[in-house]
């Protein structure tokens, strides 16, 4: 199956910006929380690197945690909470054989949060961290681009900030959908963008129905689907077209057709980037030659999970 993009740290979508336990500022006396945080976490991470073709002298592990702090906030429990989680998955090696772990994975991907502005929703901006987050959600400097009626070139955009909380079945309208880390967005082209929207988190089991711009829980196999919602039958399931807007939730297996790198075609397989069908896997630590063979990546010609490939270096 795909594994999760390794996408840890970042913007919860459950988290106001205020309830932030503190910051990354400390005196001189000492390393700061950051420091501290990143050595540890490292630490945790290192025996991962001993892998085939893989290696590490913790300086890529390093430069990643400071590029996921660049910017934003640390917060203390939320950081003891990750490292907590690793120390777990590491007595039984999930740490590096599932990207962390799925408990060090959720646990992870809160430690570091956005830092907000105090633009109003509605107001113009230029980045997401000019605008002021919705309370328990967060915020976004959305883009709307109308291009020209006859297709030609050109085009204006609109920078503005829109506040986003978490949906439940039936809420909306959404503009996000949560693919675990990753956060898409969209909006009819035309149409005004509500200065309050909120996002259906996959792990959540809903997604945005992009017909009535609401979350709704998964369809289950054999029910009629809409097309052009990807998640609209989960991760295990895909949207097989029976007419030019709707389909039927049909099982994801060897051989079927996928939307995207995000569906799970179970143990052993994934959804093919190029051929967009359930292909079988690479195991982890075998030959491979492109990052289509393989579950997560393709590094130093083998098969290694997404934070190997990021937190560890190809080894001689």
């Amino acid at each position: 199956m795909r594994r999760s993009l390794f996408l840890l740290f970042g913007c919860s979508l459950g988290a106001a910006a205020s309830a932030l336990a503190c910051s990354s500022g400390h005196a001189d006396s000492g390393p700061s929380p950051v420091q501290t945080f990143t050595a540890q976490f490292c630490s945790l991470f290192e025996p991962c690197c001993g892998g085939p073709g893989l290696g590490t002298d913790g300086g890529a592990c390093q430069a990643w945690v400071a590029e996921q702090a660049r910017g934003n906030t640390y917060d203390v429990d939320a950081g003891a909470a990750c490292l907590a989680a690793m120390q777990q998955n590491q007595a039984g090696s999930a740490v590096c054989a599932d990207n962390l772990g799925a408990n060090g994975a959720v646990a992870c991907f809160h430690v570091f949060q956005p830092a907000y502005g105090d633009v109003p929703p509605g107001g113009a901006c230029v980045r997401d961290s000019d605008c002021q987050a919705a309370p328990g959600g967060t915020a976004s400097c959305y883009v709307a681009t109308d291009f020209p009626e006859d297709g030609g070139v050109g085009g204006s955009s609109t920078y503005r900030c829109v506040q986003t909380n978490p949906g439940q079945a039936g809420d909306g309208p959404c503009l996000q959908q949560a693919v675990g880390a990753e956060v898409m967005s969209s909006w009819p082209d035309g149409m005004p963008v509500p200065d309050q929207m909120v996002a259906c988190n996959l792990s959540d089991g809903l997604y945005c129905d992009f017909l009535s711009y609401t979350c709704q829980s998964f369809a289950a196999v054999g029910a009629t689907c809409n097309i052009d919602s990807p998640f609209a039958c989960g991760p295990t399931a895909t949207c097989l077209s029976g007419t030019s807007t709707s389909g039927q939730c049909v099982a994801l297996a060897l051989g079927t057709s996928c939307s995207d790198v995000f569906s799970d075609c179970g143990a052993g397989a994934h959804c093919s980037s190029a051929s967009f069908t359930c292909v079988p896997s690479v195991p982890l630590g075998a030959a491979c030659t492109s990052n289509d063979q393989c579950d997560d990546e393709c590094v130093g010609g083998k098969c290694v999970t997404a934070a190997e490939g990021i937190l560890c270096v190809t080894g001689e």
